[in-house]
C-alpha cells in the first residue's frame, strides 16, 4: 500500500484528529503485554522489562509478537557488535604477507571486511523499523501529541 502508514486510533485521539476519521468500531485488544517468554535469551529479556517499564503502558497482549522480534533483533545486534569489538571490522584472508620494514611488522594483502559488519547493520536496521513502529524513538514520540497539562510521565492510554 503507498503513502503513510495508518495511525492507530489511540494516535489519531493524541494527534487531535476529527471524530468523523475515527473508527468507532476498531477492535480494541485486551491483556498487558506482561513478562517476556523464557525462549528469550538474557539480553532480550533485560531490554524487555526496562521498555515495557517505560513505555509499556499503551501496549497490550496482541503486541507481544512484535515486540518479541524488536527484542531479539537488538538482542542479535549487541551480538554482533560484541563480537566486531574483539576480532575488529576487517581482517586479511589467507596469503597476507608479513614485512618488516625498519623494525615494524607491517601486513600486505588486501583487507576485508568481516561478515558480521554487514549482519550487525541488518539487525540495526531491522531495529530501528520496529522501535518507530512503537513509538520508541525519540523521533517517533515528537509526532505524538498528548492532552492539556500532560509532563510525560501520566498513563494517558489508560482513558482511551
Amino acid at each position: 500500500m503507498k503513502g503513510r502508514k495508518p495511525k492507530t486510533t489511540a494516535f489519531k485521539l493524541l494527534h487531535g484528529t476529527r471524530k468523523s476519521r475515527i473508527n468507532p468500531r476498531e477492535p480494541k485488544p485486551l491483556g498487558v503485554i506482561g513478562e517476556p517468554p523464557d525462549w528469550l535469551d538474557d539480553v532480550s529479556k533485560d531490554y524487555w522489562r526496562s521498555t515495557v517499564a517505560s513505555m509499556g503502558l499503551a501496549w497490550t497482549a496482541v503486541e507481544r509478537g512484535p515486540f518479541e522480534m524488536l527484542c531479539k533483533s537488538y538482542s542479535r545486534w549487541r551480538q554482533m557488535e560484541s563480537e566486531l569489538e574483539n576480532k575488529g571490522a576487517t581482517y586479511y584472508p589467507k596469503g597476507v604477507k608479513e614485512i618488516v620494514i625498519s623494525g615494524t611488522t607491517k601486513l600486505v594483502g588486501e583487507a576485508r571486511k568481516r561478515p558480521q559488519v554487514a549482519i550487525a547493520n541488518m539487525y540495526y536496521a531491522q531495529y530501528c523499523r520496529m522501535c518507530a513502529e512503537f513509538g520508541i524513538t525519540a523521533t517517533a514520540r515528537t509526532r505524538i501529541i498528548g492532552p492539556e497539562g500532560f509532563i510525560g510521565e501520566e498513563p494517558i492510554l489508560d482513558d482511551l
